[in-house]
């Protein structure tokens, strides 16, 4: 199966079906359901990140041709085995196409057609006729197909392209953004509460090294592995300052 675009990110996907929904008014509304395996807690996590923005962009390939639409979550549930980076997320999705994408797409089918029947339009140019010098017939008013065609070119709105959507985050500039972000808001309430008394500065460094020594290891495991998580204990200064 070709891979999926979601909001710009390709997905290998198992299966995926599309069907259109008639609604009263307007255009039918396209419906995106398929599968797709996700491996590892991060990943899995990248992934939820994704599906969020809504309208999702979707882009496949299917049998029925090139579907490219703006759509709404209608479903999304998961299961998985495993834990950490060895774990498999299987994910069942469901998108139903936005009004506003469907009337864009007829929009565009729409000019594309017409653009494409003007084209069609080869009439030969029509002879001049011969003039009767001073007699009111000399007085002659005419243009070819192709002059008719460049006018309504001209005269016709222009569609615009929808613009690109920016490229979405990998994994890690996901994980480095909410890390630091946090990092950023626990410094904040650190610096109120010293200056409101709160908190001593050195009996919170020792209790924070303290966790560190008892509990990073275990933390840090299912998110980079066992093996760096020992290496970073290893090297972090644990000693009283």
């Amino acid at each position: 199966m070709e891979p999926i675009r979601i909001n710009g990110a390709a997905v290998s996907i198992l299966g995926a079906s599309v069907s259109e929904v008639v609604e009263p008014e307007g255009p039918p509304l396209t419906v995106v359901e398929l599968g797709a395996i996700i491996r590892g807690a991060t990943s899995h996590r990248a992934f939820l990140q994704l599906i969020s923005r809504q309208p999702v962009h979707l882009e496949l390939e299917t049998v029925r041709g090139r579907t490219d639409i703006k759509a709404m979550v209608t479903r999304a549930t998961h299961a998985s085995s495993g834990i950490g980076d060895t774990a498999v997320y299987r994910h069942d999705l469901g998108f139903r196409e936005t009004p506003e994408s469907a009337a864009e797409r007829l929009a565009a089918k729409q000019a594309a057609e017409a653009a494409a029947a003007l084209t069609r339009v080869a009439e030969p140019d029509e002879p001049e006729p011969e003039r009767d010098e001073g007699s009111l017939s000399t007085v002659n008013v005419t243009a070819n197909a192709s002059a008719w065609r460049t006018a309504l070119r001209q005269i016709r709105p222009a569609v615009q392209p929808a613009p690109e959507p920016e490229p979405p985050m990998t994994p890690e500039q996901l994980i480095g953004i909410e890390t630091a972000l946090v990092n950023l808001r626990v410094e904040a309430l650190i610096d109120q509460l010293v200056i409101a008394g709160l908190i001593n500065p050195n009996a919170l460094e020792r209790t924070y090294r303290q966790r560190v020594s008892d509990q990073l290891v275990t933390e840090a495991s299912p998110l980079v592995g066992e093996n760096a998580a020992i290496r970073v204990l290893r090297d972090f200064d644990l000693s009283d300052e």
